[in-house]
């Protein structure tokens, strides 16, 4: 629905298996070591950070692990420059020893490693947070933003002369554009407070008023 597209996936279940060789090569050089109940770290201190689980006691694997799994397998697969991860800057520490660990393994690829950190997004009735129930399903919003579109392009009478099919077509656009850009117009470092009702709004800035105007000047040109 976002126009969005994937070329490859890399699940989980498989990355962890590369990310305990990964590990086990570390230990084998030296780069990591072991604790008497098994378990294995990476000690970070030298770099003004702290000692960070690889491996639990019972040989079960931890998040950076399969992070560790999959950076080596998307790079060895795409033979890529740049390795860009979007996520929260909430997961700012973790990239950052993700990124120290590869350098600590000599990989020459390491530096690739770009985390691309966006702040958090707010709802008008407080932040969005999975674990208190507050966490906004994608399809859910997306949805609530085409109804929003069609009630407010019904009441301001815009399709009286379109096929059904013509109108679906429009709300789906103009609720796609307004949630796309009422994101992308904040710079991805600033929290923002996300207002499903401001960004619909066909005045000011926004993308059903953006949209609207781009129509217009190209009717002006024809």
């Amino acid at each position: 629905m976002l126009g969005a597209d994937f070329d490859k996936f890399y699940y989980e279940s498989e990355m962890y298996l590369l990310g305990k060789e990964i590990v086990q090569l570390g230990l084998d050089r030296g780069v990591f070591y072991k604790k008497e109940d098994g378990s294995v770290w990476v000690d970070l201190t030298e770099d003004g950070l702290d000692h960070k689980l690889l491996l639990r006691s019972d040989g079960t694997s931890v998040y950076i692990t399969q992070d560790l799994g999959t950076a080596m397998k998307r790079y060895e697969d795409q033979k890529i420059s740049r390795l860009i991860y979007v996520v929260g800057n909430e997961q700012d520490y973790h990239f950052k020893v993700l990124k120290l660990i590869l350098k600590k393994m000599s990989f020459d690829w390491a530096d690739s490693l770009y985390h691309l950190s966006y702040n958090m997004v707010d709802l008008p009735s407080g932040k969005m947070k999975s674990r208190e129930g507050t966490v906004v399903d994608a399809d859910e919003l997306m949805e609530s933003m085409i109804q929003e579109a069609t009630r407010i392009t019904k009441e301001l009478g815009k399709v009286d002369d379109f096929t059904e099919e013509e109108a679906n077509n429009l709300y789906a656009m103009i609720g796609m554009g307004a949630l796309k850009y009422f994101i992308l117009k904040v710079d991805p470092e600033k929290r923002m407070l996300f207002n499903p009702e401001e960004s619909i709004d066909f005045n000011g800035n926004t993308g059903p008023f953006i949209q609207y105007d781009i129509i217009y000047a190209r009717i002006l040109v024809r």
